[in-house]
């Protein structure tokens, strides 16, 4: 599983209520990356500006079967 956020980045971001402990976020933090792997079958890794990592089916677009939140 690839962490895509830490506990500092979404305290970062004011999304950490007074009520949530570390625990509580770390945990939702890796529910929600093994729901976007599993529905991607993919498993995203943070790269340097300018390097390329070709993985997957060769096809030519992504599709998500779940809606993306902004």
């Amino acid at each position: 599983m690839g962490q895509y956020a830490t506990f500092e980045d979404i305290k970062a971001e004011g999304a950490v209520r007074p009520t949530h402990t570390r625990n509580f976020v770390e945990g939702r933090i890796a529910k929600w990356e093994s729901v976007v792997e599993m529905k991607t079958r993919n498993v995203f890794y943070e790269v340097s500006p300018g390097e390329l990592i070709f993985e997957g089916s060769g096809g030519p677009y992504l599709l998500f079967d779940i809606p993306i939140l902004t």
